[in-house]
């Protein structure tokens, strides 16, 4: 998948059944970031009307500040998961001035990032999941020197990671690692990390390729998102009882569910269904009280990121809709938490890949690929209307949004 910017095993079995049509798909992603074309951003209002939605360009991009610093500059730091070789990197952007800072040297293919909760580090999943060789570990980076620290060792593929609000603790989705199109090792666990020691601990089973995990705010309970395999795609959301390290009942979502998102209050999660064509690209809401899932809500084509605002009022969901036409386009879909209702959605020219919101919730920072390297493109999650895009040198795919304590933006 890399659409998440998801560097997906599940992309890379040329089989006649249709979940290797899926692991192709996602493939044919990344080689069409060398064929993409920026172009222009567009907006469709879907709202409440009953009238079939119309596409609209924009005259440019607004001119307001793209984000609001609070007093203070902010950094994103974007990993760059396409290359094809066991050295990764992740890329510091000053979101006040664009200013990019030195390359930051992790592991192979780096799926996701985690922030700890008191800001000092940052956690990169090397997922390794396309070669050369397997990666399976986790690289620490300090972020008042943008610096990375001694890899952790995980399980196969790590491709989601997310910490326990003490910052005790860390788990890692093990999604598993593809050798060729046709050769690949599902793995079925989340491994927890003791971050206190650097040390992983017994890996939990919850089922065949995990795409993704969460940590609910009251730190008690780990989601955990099952893509299934190429012969028996599932979906569904596996919770994990951090106090004994036990796998729940799963709770049933559409397919292979790539992202996951829980409200401040922990009631509810938004799940993303990343699917493959004619199934899946909805989100499921899902009443964490009950273990319950609701009616599925249609986004886009191949949704695979998602971020919601610090208020939980709205989230915002990437559709790569990666076609590998180079006149694809994808888009960002806003979605009201309150009602599940789709309130408007962004049309983007090129392949967004994951989204992030500043800590003060004014802006959402969604990486988009491009023909050469990437942008940044930022949203005002009031108005929901894009603001202008900044410009960076590596194709990017998730990133983190935190405060420059290393420096970057001077």
């Amino acid at each position: 998948m890399l659409h998440r910017g998801r560097p997906t095993v599940s992309g890379a079995s040329p089989r006649d059944d249709r979940r290797s049509r899926r692991w192709i798909e996602w493939l044919i992603v990344v080689a069409a970031v060398v064929a993409l074309v920026w172009g222009a951003i567009y907006v469709v209002d879907l709202g409440q009307s009953s009238d079939p939605p119309t596409t609209t360009p924009l005259s440019g991009p607004t001119t307001t500040s793209p984000a609001s610093t609070g007093g203070g500059d902010l950094v994103a730091y974007v990993a760059n998961p396409f290359a094809a070789t066991s050295r990764g990197s992740v890329l510091p952007v000053c979101l006040s001035n664009g200013h990019v800072g030195a390359t930051i040297a992790v592991g192979g293919q780096p799926y996701w990032i985690a922030v700890s909760p008191n800001g000092k580090e940052a956690y990169v999943a090397n997922s390794g999941w396309y070669g050369p060789t397997p990666q399976n570990t986790i690289t620490p980076i300090d972020l008042s020197t943008g610096r990375p620290g001694n890899t952790i060792a995980a399980g196969v593929g790590p491709m989601g990671i997310a910490i326990t609000p003490d910052g005790t603790r860390a788990y890692v989705a093990d999604m598993g690692f593809a050798t060729s199109q046709s050769t690949f090792t599902t793995a079925d666990t989340v491994t927890p990390i003791d971050l206190v020691t650097g040390t992983p601990m017994a890996p939990i089973t919850v089922g065949p390729g995990v795409g993704a995990v969460a940590v609910t705010p009251d730190g008690k309970t780990v989601l955990a998102a099952i893509d299934g395999t190429p012969t028996h795609p599932i979906g569904s959301v596996v919770p994990i009882d951090v106090a004994t390290g036990r796998a729940g009942r799963p709770i049933p979502t559409g397919v292979a569910p790539m992202g996951i998102a829980v409200t401040p209050s922990g009631d509810r999660a938004l799940v993303v269904d990343t699917g493959w064509t004619p199934s899946g690209h909805t989100v499921t809401p899902i009443d964490l009280r009950t273990g319950t899932a609701g009616a599925p809500i249609p986004v886009g084509q191949l949704p695979l990121n998602i971020a919601m605002t610090p208020d939980g009022s709205r989230a915002f969901v990437v559709d790569t809709r990666g076609s590998g036409d180079e006149r694809a386009v994808g888009s960002v879909t806003v979605i009201d938490d309150a009602t599940d209702r789709v309130l408007t959605t962004l049309q983007v020219q090129g392949n967004p890949q994951s989204v992030a919101v500043t800590p003060d919730g004014s802006t959402a920072y969604v990486t988009v690929l491009e023909t050469s390297g990437g942008e940044l493109l930022p949203i005002d999650t009031a108005t929901l209307r894009p603001g202008k895009p900044i410009p960076i040198p590596e194709t990017p795919g998730a990133l983190v949004i935190v405060p420059d304590t290393a420096g970057i933006c001077r």
